[in-house]
């Protein structure tokens, strides 16, 4: 499985990045599609499960499957030059229910620990995770207010951060980090990783179809 760059004719469906910034995403998610739809629409929910929700016992071979398809993805990166950073999940650490699945997937990734895996960035407070927030989606300035970094793991950075997450939505979060990082320091190139993008439906697509 290839990695494929978020290209300039995709950026409608993630409206907060523009051609400067440079993702990279390995599948397709539909929102509003069952889980036969697609790979993505199968993982993306299984690799989200809370504790406790039904089908739980999904979410570790999830994210075993995340895993093994980064690791043949990445091949593709020069990551000896990169600090790899998983962009941090809605809950903070001392919350129940937090959940540290992208950070399992990296260490993963670091089972010899020849790559240079690091929690820099934390959330400051609780938030509703994006995908449940419906209309209400996290604006990016507060976002960035609810970000800090953890300044001992910013000792001697990568010249490249690889920000890693699961589902690229609107781009918020990504963004958000990028913005944190470069604002401390402005010297480092930051890009994204993600296992699926959100696609946004063509409203006229049906119409099309019909003509």
């Amino acid at each position: 499985m290839k990695l494929q760059r978020i290209e300039q004719k995709n950026l409608r469906d993630h409206y907060y990045l523009n051609g400067h910034d440079d993702c990279y995403y390995l599948l397709e998610y539909m929102p509003g599609e069952d889980f036969d739809y697609s790979e993505a629409n199968q993982l993306i929910p299984n690799f989200k499960k809370k504790r406790g929700a039904s089908g739980w016992k999904y979410k570790g071979q999830a994210i075993s499957k995340v895993a093994e398809y980064l690791e043949d993805a990445i091949d593709d990166l020069d990551l000896a030059g990169c600090t790899l950073v998983p962009i941090p999940p809605s809950k903070i650490k001392t919350n129940p229910q937090y959940d540290d699945r992208m950070t399992q997937v990296l260490n993963r990734l670091n089972s010899e620990g020849n790559l240079d895996v690091r929690e820099i960035i934390n959330a400051i407070e609780d938030r509703d995770a994006s995908h449940l927030s419906g209309d209400h989606r996290p604006k990016l300035d507060d976002l960035v207010e609810n970000y800090e970094l953890d300044l001992e793991e910013c000792e001697e950075l990568k010249s490249t951060v690889v920000l890693f997450d699961d589902l690229i939505t609107a781009g918020a979060h990504f963004k958000a980090c990028k913005q944190v990082i470069q604002d401390a320091f402005p010297d480092i190139k930051v890009i994204g990783v993600f296992i699926a993008r959100r696609v946004v439906p063509d409203p006229f697509s049906d119409f099309l179809d019909g003509v």
